[in-house]
């Protein structure tokens, strides 16, 4: 998969309510920003406990940008993002953001996220 086709099948897992689907889009040891003013989860079992509260929105996926590295290795996308659910109480509640993520190109020719940034880093 090409880094934006990876973004894609990320959201896609994730409304599917997939978790295994949706942390094989990172690598082993990938980072996952938690919160906006900071916080990560680093390596598959923590992101795999991060993402729970992400498997239970709706996630809708704007447009994705994509810039890659000079040697093709590296690519840094970034997207619009939308979420509907409920809280701890299920009062309905809808989160959106500007996401980050950094993806390298695996041996295979796939392509895996090394970082991911939901919160956007400025």
């Amino acid at each position: 998969m090409e880094p934006t086709e990876r973004i894609r099948f990320f959201f896609e897992s994730v409304n599917r309510k997939d978790g295994e689907a949706s942390l094989s889009c990172y690598e082993t040891n990938a980072v996952l920003s938690l919160a906006p003013n900071g916080g990560a989860a680093e390596g598959h079992p923590a992101i795999s406990e991060a993402l729970v509260g992400f498997l239970a929105m709706k996630m809708t996926l704007g447009d994705t940008k994509e810039v890659r590295s000079p040697d093709g290795q590296i690519a840094l996308t970034s997207l619009n993002w939308s979420a509907e659910g409920s809280d701890a109480d299920g009062n309905p509640m809808t989160m959106t953001g500007q996401s980050t993520e950094v993806l390298r190109k695996q041996p295979d020719g796939d392509w895996l996220m090394v970082i991911d940034s939901p919160w956007w880093i400025s």
